[in-house]
């Protein structure tokens, strides 16, 4: 049995849906009863809970071999993953697939990355077969940063330069990966770096959302004071919108490149392109 957390966002229900598809049997923790809706398939058998419950999580975890840890982004999450770590070890689980991120690092500029850090050591020595996922940025966060944006005034605005490059990777990529992880158990004590084929800039973002609506996208290099104005008047809390902004100044680096082979030597397919997600998500921008 594999147990997964965050079973409803833009990883988990991907990764539910790949496992019920290939009739691995699948226990999910949903948030609320209406999320547990949208994921109820064969082969899933949903439950309704609190991440933070422990004592409720030791329950589901009863009779779970390997664990999928994706938890939200909060101010306590090292402390919250450490928690369900501790739950996994007690109740006999064996093995744990951990969505992480590609800048993981105890010095890194963004607080995401630093928590993620603590937490992928924790993982290795917890005693507990593990693997931890590294996807870079999501092509998805390009929907969800700049879409109101792009549909009210045609441009994507950010506090990075328009020459530095950025290696997105499609969330469903991420999910297959993380399914063949699972169903195959072959990849203990690795962390697999998870990308697009791609390294992109905004304008070249910008460019190709342009084509693909056709009407102009531009963009515009602001301040990351600018930027940080707008994430708390979009309701962003303080601390979410200072990590957002570091992120921003991680890309202006430069530096955050890379390209790997990972999904297509996991999952047999070549990872999606930025057209491939604008093809399937033309009515985000639209």
């Amino acid at each position: 049995m594999i147990f997964v957390l965050g079973p409803t966002g833009q990883i988990g229900r991907p990764l539910v849906e790949s496992l019920s598809a290939s009739g691995t049997p699948v226990r999910a923790l949903a948030h609320s009863d209406r999320s547990a809706e949208t994921i109820r398939l064969p082969g899933v058998e949903v439950v309704v809970g609190d991440i933070h419950d422990t004592d409720a999580l030791r329950d589901h975890l009863d009779g779970v071999s390997q664990l999928f840890l994706l938890t939200p982004a909060e101010p306590d999450q090292t402390a919250a993953q450490d928690a369900i770590l501790e739950a996994a070890v007690d109740t006999g689980v064996q093995a744990v697939v951990k969505l992480s991120v590609y800048t993981s690092a105890p010095d890194a500029l963004c607080s995401l990355s630093r928590w993620h850090w603590e937490n992928d050591q924790s993982i290795a020595k917890s005693g507990l077969a593990y693997t931890v996922l590294e996807p870079h940025t999501f092509m998805q966060s390009v929907g969800l940063q700049f879409a109101a944006e792009i549909r009210a005034h045609g441009t994507i605005s950010a506090a990075v330069a328009p020459d530095r490059t950025v290696t997105m990777v499609d969330a469903r990529d991420v999910a297959e990966v993380a399914a063949a992880v699972l169903r195959r158990g072959e990849h203990n004590g690795e962390t697999l770096c998870i990308t697009g084929p791609h390294a992109l800039s905004y304008p070249d973002c910008a460019a190709q959302i342009a084509d693909h609506i056709g009407r102009p996208v531009d963009y515009h290099q602001i301040s990351a004071s600018e930027v940080r104005s707008r994430f708390t008047a979009a309701g962003l809390p303080d601390w979410l919108a200072d990590a957002l902004v570091d992120l921003h100044r991680m890309y202006d680096t430069g530096r955050h490149n890379p390209i790997t082979d990972v999904t297509a030597t996991l999952t047999g397919n070549q990872p999606r392109s930025f057209a491939d997600f604008l093809r399937d998500n033309l009515d985000v921008f639209a």
